[in-house]
């Protein structure tokens, strides 16, 4: 069971617009080459993060400005900008936060439009509910397909093809 949501701080404001996007890169490591789609992954948090997933909110900055960001400014790979809305997020019980208030002065340089997924509130699910959580958000993103560089849309199915009985 996901504890209660821990209180935001001076500064941070969290999104209400159902209908933004919050965008998020997708390191190599989280790429899967053979179908040329990010794994759930993607929309794990690292210690680094702190519980706070980082990435960019689309009234700030388009897909386009969160991945030059990352591979120009900040110099880091991504496979690419997938995008996820606010009411995704809360879906799945969390929430997207715009903490670009609190951003300090280079270095490092915050992406514009720094939000974040708020996932301290989760650390006392089980792996299998992690999973869950990330898998969630990642088939939503899928219905967007990566946004930058622009992607051919890729049919997602959940369909397991059955092989004809001789």
């Amino acid at each position: 069971m996901a504890s209660k949501m821990k209180k935001l701080v001076d500064g941070e404001v969290e999104l209400k617009d159902k209908t933004e996007y919050y965008w998020r890169q997708c390191a190599p490591v989280d790429f899967d080459e053979e179908t040329q789609l990010p794994t759930d992954r993607m929309f794990r948090a690292t210690e680094a993060d702190a519980g706070k997933m980082s990435g960019a909110r689309s009234s700030k900055a388009s897909a386009e400005a969160a991945y030059l960001h990352r591979t120009a400014v900040v110099k880091k790979p991504s496979k690419g900008t997938w995008g996820v809305t606010v009411e995704d997020v809360q879906a799945v019980k969390s929430r997207v936060v715009d903490d670009t208030a609190l951003q300090p002065a280079p270095p490092p340089i915050p992406p514009p439009g720094h939000s974040y997924i708020d996932v301290r509130h989760l650390s006392d699910l089980d792996k299998k509910q992690r999973q869950n959580f990330r898998s969630r958000l990642l088939i939503a993103a899928f219905k967007l397909n990566r946004v930058h560089p622009p992607a051919e849309p890729v049919p997602v199915s959940l369909d397991v093809p059955v092989e004809p009985q001789v």
